[in-house]
């Protein structure tokens, strides 16, 4: 029994390490791809009269920002120095910004729906 346990122990961080390194690198290509053309759409000049498209943009950065400060460097860390866990002023800053535009892509979400509520019950 006590083998088996071991043997469960051992093997669920080589399982840890191999979904972070594949499961979360594919998260970011799709999301970083998919962040990109929404931000191409997004930015076209008939798109940019619509205030909703505005709100759609500024949450497509804001996930960019996120999906590379946060995925791509943990996936990094696996097979090089963790930059992070060295230097306590780009572990501040890593922390700032994700934290800063998770906050303000949950924050813009909520003003365009708000905006869209307002917009419809005007015209309703």
């Amino acid at each position: 029994m006590d083998c088996i346990i071991m043997s469960t122990a051992n093997i669920l961080p080589l399982v840890q390490r191999v979904m972070t390194r594949y499961i979360l690198f594919t998260i970011a290509v799709f999301g970083n791809l998919g962040h990109i053309i929404s931000i191409i759409i997004l930015s076209q000049k008939q798109r940019r009269s619509n205030s909703c498209s505005i709100y759609l943009l500024a949450t497509s950065i804001f996930g960019l920002i996120i999906t590379n400060w946060t995925i791509i460097l943990l996936v990094y860390a696996l097979d090089h120095t963790n930059l992070v866990s060295i230097s306590l002023t780009l572990c501040r800053i890593r922390g700032y910004i994700t934290h800063t535009s998770s906050i303000c892509f949950r924050y813009t979400v909520v003003v365009a729906c708000t905006h869209q509520c307002g917009v419809y019950e005007l015209y309703n």
